[in-house]
């Protein structure tokens, strides 16, 4: 994961567990997101938010983070029907977490 800093300060902690990330305020509250259920056949971009300690997935505070899942990968497989695209698990080191320092008010 290419993780980026986007504003000077403390950023919300973050930990992958295979294709789980969690965030964290470091206040105890945390948010896992599993990327690979956020993977689709285009890019997607998760928008995470802090408000009163608390990170949210709901508009309404401040970012906290920004993550960009890439497009879903296939291979061309060959079966006894044919061709077939297969999808392919997905590539942690291509996802991008982009990080802002939370609010000095947690």
């Amino acid at each position: 994961m290419h993780v980026v800093p986007m504003t000077v300060g403390v950023p919300p902690l973050h930990a992958l567990d295979g294709a789980v990330l969690t965030l964290s305020t470091g206040g105890g509250h945390q948010l896992s997101i599993d990327l690979g259920e956020a993977e689709r056949d285009t890019e997607t971009v998760i928008s995470v938010f802090v408000a009163r300690g608390r990170l949210s997935l709901a508009r309404g505070g401040a970012y906290a983070a920004v993550i960009q899942v890439p497009p879903r990968r296939y291979t061309e497989e060959w079966g006894e029907d044919g061709p077939r695209m297969v999808a392919q698990p997905l590539n942690i080191d291509a996802v991008s977490l982009q990080l802002w320092a939370l609010p000095d008010t947690l």
